[in-house]
């Protein structure tokens, strides 16, 4: 995965039902100073890049669920967010 400053990934073991599995909490910080119409669709893609990363070093298989992930926009802007909070809303 390329290297984005501002990501933290975490890997813990969960234990229960008898069976230990790696659980992985990926926090994708984005900070912003302008409303982006597109905000949605760069987390979204930003998510992509870190499951097929972890797809592809074999991290996680292919049957296995997916990590949690939680994207966090952290808007530093000086007037009230216009853009969309989620792929419905453009802007």
């Amino acid at each position: 995965m390329r290297h984005r400053s501002g990501d933290i990934v975490w890997r813990l073991r969960r234990r229960g039902d008898g069976q230990q599995a790696w659980v992985y909490l990926y926090i994708l910080l984005e900070l912003q100073a302008r409303p982006d119409s597109r905000m949605a669709l760069r987390v979204l893609e930003y998510v992509v890049l870190f499951l097929n990363s972890l797809l592809n070093s074999g991290e996680i298989g292919p049957d296995e669920p997916y990590p949690v992930v939680l994207p966090v926009v952290l808007y530093t802007g000086r007037w009230p967010w216009r853009g969309g909070t989620s792929l419905r809303e453009r802007g």
